[in-house]
């Protein structure tokens, strides 16, 4: 029992900035472009506006991106702006699975990607923006 005791490994876990950067420098490391999205926003609601995550994640995915000097899409902004215009009952009854606040179905997984295409149509400069379509 003593032997198995010694053997046991110890995990180490980092922050989510930490694994962005990694992230960043491994893919450069490669020769890729990187491209770092915020996390879409979730079904959560305060005032009649999408609650963005501008105070964690989505700030620390921005903040690692260009400390990394990759490009950014701040998806969270983008996505939520967009719902608050189509207001809470249309997006929480169309673009979120069931009783999810987190997952979206079909129609919002489509929605997001047509936001992360503009997302990338935005960054001036970037090399994927060639390969998709102007429409």
């Amino acid at each position: 029992m003593c032997s198995l005791m010694s053997q046991v490994l110890h995990d180490i876990v980092h922050t989510y900035g930490w694994y962005i950067r990694k992230f960043i420098s491994d893919a450069q490391a490669q020769g890729a472009t990187a491209i770092v999205c915020s996390p879409i926003p979730r079904d959560n609601w305060r005032d009649g506006k999408v609650m963005r995550a501008a105070n964690d994640y989505g700030k620390w995915a921005g903040e690692a991106a260009r400390a990394q000097g990759a490009f950014f899409v701040d998806l969270n902004t983008i996505i939520a702006d967009r719902h608050d215009k189509l207001g809470r009952e249309h997006v929480s009854g169309i673009f979120f699975a069931p009783k999810e606040h987190t997952h979206t179905g079909a129609a919002g997984a489509q929605f997001n990607a047509r936001c992360v295409v503009e997302g990338l149509k935005a960054i001036d400069k970037c090399p994927l923006g060639d390969y998709l379509r102007k429409d």
